[in-house]
Parts: structure tokens; C-alpha cells; sequence
């Protein structure tokens, strides 16, 4: 049963799309709670992650989607729905606010690198959050010391007993459906991550240069992609 008021968006791969993740490019969203409030981007685009890895995307397309707290209607792990990990929250606001840092992780995401540069951090991140989503094996991200690892002992520490995140906090997850059939299951096509609402302005710029300790919620557990 088709639907003709959902929300929309585009995605597309360029410019810092790596193998088969992120980030992806977000444009053109219908929903102004997101619009309004996205700080990543000045031009209301935001850049984002996967978390199912048998799941497929097209670049250039536009889809329907629809905004909650979990992924639905398929990846390798978890269930139906599989409940966003706060550990894939926490990284992932890390990353929308700039503070994937060396001194933070002991590997800082190379924003500001060459555009090679950044489609590597972008795949070993990719990587990160497809072991927090249970779509792949911990094993797959190397030993202690490679990029991808420390950002995941990373994550969990924080997410762990005396760390200083719990829950989800303001990320959601973004499910896409093929255009007309929102929450049909033959018409899923990937979970996205976004951040929404956002702080005010003034606590979002401090976020942006790491000056806010990272956030609060309420705990929970867990959770890609074709090219």
C-alpha cells in the first residue's frame, strides 16, 4: 500500500563515500526538525553511516524514510526491530561533532585530509559500526593498535561501567524505503544515523570543537548498504 505524504531524502556516495559504506551524503530531507537544526553542513546536507550490511542504496536516489530508535526489516544481527547500540551512538555523535579526536580515541578522523584520507577514516569507521550492529565479527577490525579497533575499545569504554555515556542520546536512526512505501518490508532498502533534534545552536558550536562532554540518555542496547 503505497503512501504519498512521507518524508524524503537523497542520498548520494560522493565525495567521501568508501567501498561499500558511508559516509553518504544526505540531501534534500523533508523533515524541518532535521533541516532546520543540521550543523555538520552549511548547506543542509549532512554526512552519514550504514548500520545493516546486507542491505542496498543507490546513488542519486530518493527514498521515503521514516525517523525511530531502532533498524527494521533486516541486517545480519539482531532482530526485527534491532535497537540502535549506544556505543554506534556514541561513536556516531563523535563523528557528527567533530570530536573523533587522538587525544580522545588515539586516532583522530581525518575531516581536513585529503579527499584519499577521508574515504579511509570513512571505511574503518564503516567497519566500526557494522561490528557494533552485530553484522560482522570483531576480528574483521584488527588488533589492538589499528584505527578501527581503537575506535571501538573507544566506544565501549565509554559506554561501559564509569564511562561517561549512556543511551542513545540525540541520535536516531533513519530507516529508507523505496518512494511510495514507507514501513512496507519488500520496500526496505538501508538504516541510516542521524542526530535530531539537535542542542541549541549555542551548545552545538561548543560541541563542534570538542569543549561539551559527550551526552546523556537512557541506556539501551545495539545495532548497511549497496553499491
Amino acid at each position: 500500500m503505497a503512501s504519498a505524504s512521507a518524508d524524503t531524502v537523497k542520498l548520494t556516495f560522493a565525495p567521501y563515500q568508501a567501498g561499500s559504506g558511508g559516509e553518504f551524503n544526505m540531501s534534500e530531507y523533508s523533515n524541518s526538525a532535521i533541516k532546520v537544526q543540521t550543523v555538520r553542513s552549511a548547506d543542509d546536507t549532512f554526512q552519514t553511516f550504514c548500520i545493516e550490511k546486507n542491505e542496498f542504496i543507490n546513488d542519486g536516489a530518493t527514498y521515503d524514510y521514516t525517523l525511530g530508535a531502532s533498524a527494521k526489516q533486516g541486517g545480519i544481527g539482531g532482530g526485527n526491530p534491532d535497537p540502535l547500540s549506544d556505543a554506534s551512538a556514541f561513536l556516531f555523535t563523535q563523528f557528527w561533532y567533530g570530536n573523533i579526536t587522538a587525544a580522545a580515541s588515539g586516532h583522530a578522523y581525518r575531516w581536513a585530509g585529503t579527499e584519499a584520507e577521508r574515504e579511509a577514516d570513512a571505511a574503518e569507521l564503516q567497519k566500526v559500526f557494522w561490528v557494533l550492529e552485530e553484522e560482522q565479527a570483531v576480528s574483521t577490525l584488527g588488533a589492538a593498535g589499528t584505527k578501527a579497533r581503537d575506535w571501538y575499545d573507544w566506544a565501549n569504554t565509554e559506554v561501559g561501567a564509569g564511562g561517561s555515556w549512556t543511551g542513545t542520546g540525540q541520535v536516531s536512526v533513519m530507516n529508507l524505503w523505496a518512494k511510495g512505501h514507507p514501513n512496507e518490508a519488500d520496500y526496505k532498502k538501508q538504516s541510516m544515523m542521524v542526530i535530531v533534534p539537535l542542542p541549541s545552536a549555542g551548545i552545538a558550536g561548543l560541541a563542534l570543537f570538542g569543549l561539551v562532554a559527550v551526552g546523556t540518555g537512557i541506556r539501551r542496547r545495539r545495532r548497511s548498504k549497496q553499491v
